[in-house]
């Protein structure tokens, strides 16, 4: 009886870790279809909430300003990493790829509100104004380790026997780049766009600090509903902002395990 009752105990404590996580976000999800005004009451079922919501002017913009910011920044940061993942793999020395490893895993590891204060602060120094540009290029940085992590995993298992094979058969290095190489990246380059566009557009804290008059993105502005004026609206917005990037990050990691299958290694 005993060692039954050990051998349930893993099981016991993974469920009641993941019913202590998601508890609270599964809460969120169900009262967002309750017609209750008040918050964390049910009242019966509707979808009048999420009707509300994007007949708010004010979501409608902030959802406009986040896709935006997270379409742009996740291109370039994505780009990014693709150039530096070639540059640590192909052509740059052990000095250069530990430098490089250090500087991303040190941004991916700071505090957000370190970084953001920092990039604040670097901002005011030489001058540039809060708004698009600063909040495009928050995001970027911020995403970028993000971006490098997915692309490297994939750059790793490209052999760089194949571009040498290419180059025997005539084709000229950056042939053998477009032929072969960037094929092959494709399947992280997309997982690397979904990725960091989800996390830059739930990113808050880095927003927060840097963003502009009138760039006020949906994690801002639901901030800003809680502080002034809780409704219901809040739970639908709510449940949005965890399924959006919750989708995505589901499709990128089906995109890497699918493209780890057909090279026969394992993810």
């Amino acid at each position: 009886r005993m060692d039954r009752t050990l051998k349930c105990l893993p099981r016991i404590c993974f469920w009641a870790t993941y019913l202590f996580l998601y508890t609270p976000i599964i809460a969120i999800v169900v009262f967002s279809f309750g017609s209750s005004e008040i918050l964390g009451q049910w009242g019966g079922f509707t979808l009048k909430w999420y009707t509300r919501l994007f007949k708010n002017q004010l979501i409608v913009e902030s959802l406009k300003s986040s896709v935006m910011v997270s379409a742009v920044s996740s291109i370039l940061a994505t780009t990014m990493a693709t150039m530096l993942t070639f540059t640590r793999e192909r052509l740059g020395g052990v000095k250069r790829a530990v430098a490089l490893e250090v500087s991303l895993i040190a941004i991916l590891m700071s505090p957000e509100i370190i970084f953001g204060v920092s990039l604040l602060i670097f901002f005011n120094f030489i001058g540039m104004a809060l708004g698009f540009t600063t909040l495009i290029l928050a995001h970027t940085l911020a995403s970028l380790p993000l971006a490098w992590l997915v692309i490297m995993a994939r750059m790793k298992s490209i052999a760089r026997e194949w571009e040498e094979a290419a180059m025997d058969l005539g084709a000229t290095y950056l042939q053998a780049i477009a032929k072969i190489t960037l094929p092959l990246l494709r399947p992280a380059i997309v997982a690397s766009l979904l990725v960091t566009f989800s996390y830059s557009f739930d990113c808050f804290v880095v927003s927060f600090f840097l963003a502009g008059p009138g760039q006020t993105t949906l994690p801002l502005r639901t901030y800003s509903l809680l502080r002034v004026h809780p409704t219901p609206e809040i739970n639908a917005l709510s449940t949005l902002l965890f399924a959006l990037p919750l989708f995505f990050v589901g499709i990128a990691s089906r995109l890497m395990s699918s493209s780890f299958k057909r090279l026969g290694l394992t993810p």
